[in-house]
């Protein structure tokens, strides 16, 4: 049998119309929460994040367009470092090199009713063996 480390997560707040897990983790220097998007591509972040870790629009690798519940948004794609952290006592962290769409600041979304960024499977969640216990309220990664 596997030990992975693993860490509690939490429900989306009462204002979201849908279940969501939500993770603290890292992204560059900046611990936050990011909720768990199996259907979207790269870590996406808001302006405030990318502005709070250092990311620059000029240094972007590329723009891409994506859709965000539907909607089409665009961004630029940053390679950024990402941690998922493992509760305490409970295995090691796990950090990795991933991709994150930075979305435009004029993009038309409802960023301040959701957590500051998504964990997408497309760049990040796709090199990660991860398990989900919804009856024990745990994530499971390695």
């Amino acid at each position: 049998m596997c030990y992975l480390p693993r860490h509690a997560y939490n429900d989306a707040p009462e204002i979201a119309t849908s279940s969501r897990i939500i993770l603290q983790v890292q992204i560059g220097d900046l611990l936050t929460e990011a909720y768990v998007d199996t259907n979207s591509q790269y870590v996406v972040c808001t302006p405030d994040v990318a502005e709070a870790i250092g990311l620059d629009p000029a240094d972007a690798i590329f723009e891409d367009t994506i859709r965000i519940s539907g909607v089409p948004v665009t961004g630029k794609i940053h390679g950024i470092d990402f941690y998922f952290l493992a509760d305490e006592d409970k295995g090691e962290s796990l950090s990795l090199r991933a991709f994150a769409f930075v979305v435009d600041m004029d993009a038309p979304l409802f960023v301040d009713e959701l957590p500051s960024s998504s964990i997408g499977f497309t760049g990040c969640l796709e090199s990660v063996c991860f398990a989900i216990d919804g009856g024990r309220r745990l994530f499971y990664f390695g």
